[in-house]
């Protein structure tokens, strides 16, 4: 469902397939990612806000580890 997770400053945008992004942020929810203050899911794209832009290296790379990207 993930096509792409890339970091911008504070924020990790993950790219899904359309209709896939709630899914795929209910997913991330679940799982306990450090630095992460919350998340937006649209219809294909979830932004998420970590608390830092270094955290947010380690955030986009914790999240690919869990979805499998």
């Amino acid at each position: 469902s993930v096509m792409s997770v890339d970091n911008a400053l504070n924020l990790v945008v993950v790219k899904t397939y359309p209709g896939m992004a709630q899914a795929v942020a209910a997913c991330m929810d679940t799982h306990s990612i450090s630095g992460v203050m919350g998340c937006v899911a649209g219809d294909d794209t979830i932004f998420v806000a970590i608390k830092t832009v270094e955290g947010a290296l380690s955030a986009a790379r914790d999240i690919k580890k869990i979805l499998g990207v």
